[in-house]
This record gives structure tokens, C-alpha cells and sequence, in this order.
């Protein structure tokens, strides 16, 4: 009785064994789909090749912290934004899009219709860290996207957790920190370019129309510095251009500047980065007086009026930064030998620039503040262009060998599996994070480790580097995946041979 007692229960720990097996999946039986990161934390989107589930990674601090399933399909769902709590789905581009809710289940939030056919997706999407602005562009009749005639009337709503608030504005939308207020403004050109009033939009959905008179073709953006935040116009008018500045409040806009200057004025405090987001100016309001062709002139506004920083020569482009209440400007020079470009970055102290670096890099360089996309997909660095993007404390480049700070100098070059190749790059807990759909590396006080994705039997999210894996959940020490698959599987054998021996002596 004891033999067979004994049978049972090595036939039993066999059976267990072969069960766990499988479910104890390696790094290369992940893909990666994209990361979004929030700034102290990020969420992994991957895909076991094994059984095709889709997971949520929850990283943090260095390492990954909870592993999940998430039960919706990505041939029907884009993820276009993780808050922390929960995603934001879509479904579809246009003329119908739906948006999805995903925490565990999927909740419908609203079905879009009669979107533009001008537009690659008719639905964009901001989030200030608490509520989603969302902007539908609906189509027109008089559309011919062949011709580029293209009107784009909008349909603009608040979304608060799961709760959808409809706004009667349309045009540009800008979240102002300091006062905690969404920024409207634009024109709706389907009515024959009839111009919409500037509005704020508190966090529930109020909306005050402010009274400020615009005129004819305007630019219109936001600079906020502090406490402080300001709205800034241009208009041009035969060789002038006429240039207001307002102080903004909670549901007031106060004028506090007016000025006319000779030439042509640009505000280049707000552009179009990586979708969906806009951006606004983080620091006090800058000009770009241009007065011939790669002669441009910086003013910046010092709170009464525009004084004069100096003239930027041979620049093609540039670009105002704000780095730790420090302001910045990054030159994009013109020529150059085929596919590099040369540039330069200037610090404004005392009102006038310093020369901080000239550097060169491979094609196009794209910046982006890192800050304005939390929450959105990594940003995407190829072999034809490079990467500059800034937080709160540094400007990095990255670009096909290597990254750079451009603030002290050091460059570091990219580890073998990311050179020369397409990858992506997002920023979390003070740490650079690059990978591809394989592999992922951190990039932390100039250097680089590999992350390694573990999934254990038990459901919990493990990582390590090549030198130290840890676990997680506990910050003990824990064996390698492939030491762990080996203790298993020397196991399982010596189980095998104790049933055979056993079930010899039976006989």
C-alpha cells in the first residue's frame, strides 16, 4: 500500500511539473509593442509569442513591479494612453472611431461619426495629469483632399475619469499649469472663416469666453513661467507686425503689453511635437524678429516689455528650451555635408546668449519635451534622423551610435543590439529606457545596462540585468531564468527515474 501511495504522489509532483513548465516564459518569448511612461512610472506593452497574451508590465524604480493580462486585441484596439490607473483605447481611424475605456473590462466611452476625410486619424487626445481634452475632427462638404481644400470643424469634449462633458468651443486647445485652465482659441473654417472668441475651460468643463479682440490672421500661443502664465498675439499688417501680450487668470485675460515692430515676428512658443500633444512654452514668452534670410533675432519678454538677446546667424531653425528654469536655444544650422546636420545650443544668461556646444548629428533632428507626451507612446528614433529631448534637469540626443548629453559633453555609445538600428526611447524615474520589440536597455549616469523580462509561473513580473537579477516583488535575490529552467528540468528527470524505480519494485 505504501508503494502504491508513493507511485501516486511522484506520478502527482511529474504531472505538476510538466504543468509549470510552460508557463515560465523567457525574455524571447516576449515582444515588446511600445512602452508609455508617466514620468516615475511606465507600463511595458508586450506579447507573449508563446500563446499570444497580451501584458501589461508595470515598471518602477528600476524594475518591474506587477505583471497582467490585458484581454482585448490589438488588431482591434490602439492603445493610445496609460494614465497609471487605466488605458485609453481606440477603434478605428475615421470617418468612425470609437473610444474604449480598458481597466480589467472594456467600457465604452463614445462612437464618433462623420469624421474628415481629410485627416489620417480624426481624433486627437491630450491629458494635463488629471482629465483627457478630446478633439474630433468632423468632415465638411466642401472636403477635396486631392485639391487640399480640407475645413475641419470640430467637435471638443472633457473627459474626467468616465464621464464625458461636451464643450461649445472649437479651434486650439493648450492646458495653462499655472492657473489650472484649458486655453481655447482658433477658427472654425467650415462657416467661411469665421473666428472663434478665446476661452478658458476649468477642469469640470466651464467655459468663459474672454475679451480680447482678435485680429484678421493672428498667431496665438502660451507661455507660462512659474506662477506666472501669459498669452501672447502677433498679427502682421502690411510691414508691421502688431504684438500683444496678456496675463492670464483664472476666467480673466489682462492686455499688459502692445507693440508694433517692422519685419516679420513669430512666436515660436507652441508647436505641433509628436501626436497628439500641444505644447506650450514652459518660461517667459520669446520672438524670433527675422530680418533676412538665416538672420534671426531672439527677444524675450521680461515682463514690461521685449528685450533684445542677440542675433542667431546661419540658423535654419530655432528652438527655444526650458530646462530647470534655465532657457535654452538650439540651432539647426543650414547646409552640411548629406544626412548630418550641424548645430549649435546657446544658454541665455544675463539676457544675452553663450555659446554652450556645436555638434553634429545624423539627419533630421526632432525635439521634444519630454514632459508634454506622459502617458503616450515612446518616442521613435530612425537611422535618417535623431532624437533631441529635454526634462526637467538635461538635453539628450540620441541618434544610430550613440547618445549625448548636451549639457556636459558626454557621449555614450549605444549598446550593439540598438546600433544602427530602429528603436525606441522614453524616460522614467530619472533613467533613459531604449529598446526594441527584443531587447530594452537602460541608460543612467552615462551608461548602459540590458533589462531583462521575466514572467514567472506565479504570475508576478521579475527583472535583472546581465550582472544582478532580482526579484521584484521582494528585492531578494532570485536564480536566472535559464538556471531556474535548468533546476526544473534536472528535477523532473530524477522524478522520472525515482516513478521508473518504484514502479519496478511494484512489479
Amino acid at each position: 500500500m505504501s508503494r502504491l501511495v508513493s507511485f501516486k504522489i511522484a506520478s502527482f509532483f511529474v504531472l505538476s511539473l510538466l504543468i509549470t513548465l510552460p508557463l515560465v516564459s523567457s525574455a524571447e518569448n516576449l515582444k515588446i509593442i511600445n512602452v508609455y511612461s508617466i514620468g516615475d512610472k511606465a507600463a511595458f506593452l508586450v506579447v507573449n509569442t508563446s500563446n499570444n497574451q497580451l501584458m501589461e508590465l508595470a515598471y518602477k524604480d528600476g524594475r518591474f513591479t506587477r505583471m497582467r493580462p490585458l484581454n482585448f486585441s490589438l488588431r482591434t484596439y490602439s492603445p493610445v494612453h496609460w494614465n497609471g490607473e487605466y488605458w485609453l483605447l481606440q477603434k478605428g481611424l475615421g470617418p468612425v472611431v470609437e473610444l474604449y475605456i480598458y481597466n480589467g473590462s472594456l467600457k465604452h466611452v463614445k462612437t464618433f461619426v462623420n469624421g474628415t476625410i481629410c485627416a489620417y486619424n480624426d481624433l486627437r487626445i491630450w491629458w494635463n495629469g488629471e482629465e483627457y481634452l478630446l478633439t474630433f475632427l468632423k468632415s465638411s462638404p466642401n472636403d477635396n483632399p486631392a485639391t487640399g481644400e480640407c475645413y475641419y470643424p470640430t467637435d471638443m469634449y472633457l473627459l474626467l475619469n468616465d464621464k464625458l462633458i461636451p464643450l461649445n468651443v472649437s479651434g486650439t486647445m493648450t492646458w495653462v499649469p499655472p492657473i489650472k485652465e484649458w486655453f481655447a482659441t482658433g477658427v472654425d473654417w467650415f462657416e467661411g472663416d469665421k473666428m472663434e472668441k478665446i476661452a478658458l475651460i476649468n477642469e469640470t468643463g466651464g467655459v468663459v469666453f474672454l475679451n480680447v479682440t482678435l485680429q484678421g490672421l493672428y498667431g496665438s500661443e502660451i507661455a507660462y513661467n512659474g506662477s506666472t502664465a501669459w498669452l501672447v498675439l502677433d498679427w502682421a499688417e502690411g510691414n508691421l507686425t502688431h504684438i500683444e501680450v496678456y496675463l492670464l487668470g483664472r476666467n480673466v485675460a489682462r492686455r499688459v503689453h502692445h507693440e508694433d515692430a517692422n519685419g516679420s515676428i513669430g512666436i515660436p512658443i507652441a508647436t505641433w511635437g509628436n501626436w497628439p500633444q500641444k505644447l506650450a512654452w514652459n518660461g517667459n514668452p520669446i520672438l524670433i524678429q527675422s530680418t533676412g534670410i538665416l538672420n534671426d533675432t531672439v527677444l524675450i519678454f521680461n515682463g514690461t516689455g521685449f528685450s533684445r538677446v542677440g542675433t542667431f546667424n546661419d540658423c535654419s531653425e530655432l528652438t527655444p528650451v526650458s530646462v530647470d528654469g534655465r532657457v535654452f536655444i538650439l540651432c539647426m544650422m543650414a547646409g552640411g555635408e548629406r544626412r548630418v546636420t550641424m548645430m549649435k545650443l546657446f544658454a541665455i544668461k544675463g539676457g544675452k546668449k553663450e555659446l554652450v556646444r556645436t555638434f553634429r548629428t545624423s539627419g533630421y533632428p526632432y525635439r521634444y519635451g519630454v514632459k508634454d507626451f506622459l502617458g503616450f507612446p515612446a518616442f521613435k528614433e530612425n537611422n535618417h534622423s535623431s532624437l533631441i529631448l529635454y526634462t526637467s534637469d538635461t538635453i539628450m540626443l540620441f541618434n544610430s551610435t550613440h547618445a549625448m548629453n548636451l549639457l556636459t559633453g558626454e557621449r555614450t555609445p549605444l549598446p550593439a543590439g540598438l546600433r544602427g538600428r530602429n528603436y525606441n526611447v522614453t524616460y522614467c524615474s530619472g533613467e533613459w529606457l531604449l529598446f526594441t520589440k527584443s531587447e530594452v536597455y537602460t541608460l543612467k549616469d552615462g551608461k548602459f545596462a540590458e533589462l531583462k523580462l521575466t514572467i514567472s509561473s506565479a504570475g508576478e513580473a521579475t527583472n535583472g540585468t546581465t550582472s544582478s537579477p532580482v526579484n521584484t516583488q521582494t528585492g531578494e535575490n532570485t536564480i536566472p531564468l535559464s538556471k531556474r529552467a535548468l533546476t526544473l528540468i534536472i528535477t523532473g528527470v530524477a522524478a522520472v527515474l525515482l516513478l521508473l524505480a518504484l514502479h519496478r519494485r511494484r512489479r
